[in-house]
């Protein structure tokens, strides 16, 4: 994945986690490890990703050792695979875990919370805590999801990663390949990191947004060359359209606020039904939270070493909220689910041809309902403010994962959670995920489009975070309607709709800064 980066928060990120490295923790597991160009054991040069030196690596974490990597269960295809499992995710991931195994001597072993219900956002959460609480939690490594992560490092059971994480620190200061340089710095407060993201984290890729489009529709209604005739353009398909970067919300708008078709013989004439086509659908969920963030928007700035600051509130902001207020309000195409809709039957409808634009995940290209729809699905990032702005911008979504280790991994057992996570999430990043973002968008009939994975590759580089995510449950601007920071937008468009945006933000704004201090206060105090 491309990282880009301005120098200055390069060398400002290296001055500070240099000085932590320097001075590590009082318990890092031993004596201070650190990473070599030169692997030892006989290994080749260009074999392992990670440079790790296998047999001192053998050494300190010792014989027949166990890594127990907790997490829900619908993240468990991302740390274990049977090795007779049919599922071509699965096969690669099991083919990586035997080969780190074997290099190093150990076993993973999963420790597997079962998800009482469809989004479950505390099962997982309340193991974890419990045993975190016993100061003895039976695992190595917590994959928790993000939305809960932040008040586990509130909690303080958590060990700074860039300071008395062996391996870890020395790889999160190389700013190896396979960490996600963004989301890492702006989970990291004053060269503090307690929550990390890297490729090991296959959840990042499957919880990326996405608008899902029907290419078929796309075609048999004209909407890309008709868009492009317009404006003095040559677009066939809504490929093209991304890549000449004019895939805008105005473009988006225009494509799609008076697709509304009814179909013959069905329905009520004049009345929108569920038989009918439509140009866009938005759940007016997290699918909403994300256009900010598309736009160039962040509600908090943070570079990882001085204190993150909300945002000053652009002016331009306003205007997008009533842009989108009167496109969901006022257009026959664009809706914000008409039908309340539950999430598998919106993706239903969309697998029958009823919308020709869909936001989502990456994630429901591997829904059966879409995998065998007749016809053909694309997929695109979320669409740019306008042609002045560079790069297409996504941010995965509350309910994905991270990797942290408990403050009470202590000795062999906390370097060998450092060194794995290492491993493992180089030889992810070697091995499987270019290949995933391809099995991503694959029908059993093959890819719907080659293209389509260079959209991925477009919306897995233009990943940004917002620390905002980890601490929604701390930033809650108002007590009685539960709006969080990260849901403004939604907040704005589905509850208050007669709002002045800049008017509320007066208002909510004092105390988010507020809640924030308070925040870095109770990071500051962490042991």
């Amino acid at each position: 994945m491309k990282r880009i980066v301005s120098l200055f928060l390069i060398l400002c990120m290296l001055l500070g986690t240099l000085m932590l490295v320097a001075c590590p923790a009082p318990d890092d597991g031993g004596t201070k490890t650190t990473t070599t160009k030169n692997p030892g054991g006989g290994d080749k040069p260009s074999e392992w990703a990670d440079r790790l030196d296998t047999e001192a690596v053998r050494a300190e974490i010792g014989k027949d050792a166990e890594l127990v990597i907790s997490c829900l269960d619908q993240f468990d295809y991302q740390v274990y695979a049977e090795e007779d499992s049919k599922d071509a995710l699965d096969q690669l991931v099991y083919k990586r875990n035997k080969k780190i195994e074997e290099r190093f001597g150990f076993k993973i072993v999963p420790d597997i919370t079962v998800a009482q219900r469809e989004v479950d956002l505390s099962s997982h959460y309340n193991y974890a805590q419990t045993e975190l609480r016993s100061m003895q939690p039976t695992f190595d490594i917590l994959c928790m999801m993000l939305v809960q992560s932040g008040r586990l490092v509130a909690q303080n059971y958590y060990r700074d990663l860039r300071s008395s994480v062996p391996y870890v620190r020395e790889s999160l200061t190389a700013n190896d390949p396979w960490w996600n340089y963004d989301m890492n710095i702006n989970s990291t407060l004053h060269g503090r990191q307690y929550i990390a993201f890297s490729d090991y984290c296959i959840s990042l890729i499957d919880s990326s947004f996405a608008f899902i489009f029907n290419e078929s529709l796309v075609d048999e209604y004209n909407i890309a060359r008709t868009y492009g005739a317009a404006h003095e353009a040559t677009y066939e398909t809504m490929y093209d359209i991304v890549k000449a970067g004019d895939w805008t919300i105005d473009s988006m708008i225009e494509m799609t606020k008076d697709v509304w078709y009814e179909v013959d013989g069905l329905g009520t004439p004049g009345t929108l039904d569920t038989s009918d086509i439509i140009g866009y659908y938005n759940s007016g969920g997290s699918e909403l939270d994300n256009f900010p963030f598309a736009f160039g928007f962040k509600y908090i700035e943070n570079d990882g070493v001085g204190d993150p600051t909300i945002w000053t509130y652009p002016s331009t902001f306003d205007g997008l909220v009533t842009k989108l207020r009167s496109y969901f309000k006022d257009s026959a195409g664009g809706k914000i689910n008409p039908f309340s809709y539950s999430y598998e039957q919106s993706r239903q409808s969309f697998a029958e041809g009823h919308i020709v634009f869909m936001t989502g995940w990456l994630d429901d290209f591997k829904r059966p309902s879409i995998r065998g729809m007749e016809d053909n699905a694309g997929v695109l990032p979320y669409p740019k403010l306008n042609r002045d702005q560079t790069d297409y911008k996504t941010s995965p979504a509350d309910t994905s994962d991270s990797l942290s280790i408990s403050k009470y991994t202590t000795g062999k057992k906390l370097k060998l959670a450092g060194a794995m996570t290492v491993a493992l999430s180089a030889e992810t990043h070697k091995s499987i995920t270019k290949t995933y973002y391809e099995m991503v968008v694959k029908h059993d009939s093959g890819f719907v489009n080659k293209a389509a994975v260079e959209m991925i590759d477009k919306i897995m580089e233009g990943t940004v975070f917002d620390f905002s995510i980890l601490h929604s449950h701390d930033l809650n601007f108002s007590e009685d309607n539960g709006a969080l920071f990260n849901t403004y937008l939604r907040y704005l468009i589905n509850h208050a709709p007669n709002t002045s945006p800049s008017g509320l933000w007066n208002e909510a704004g004092p105390v988010l800064e507020g809640k924030l201090k308070s925040l870095i206060n109770s990071y500051t105090k962490l042991k």
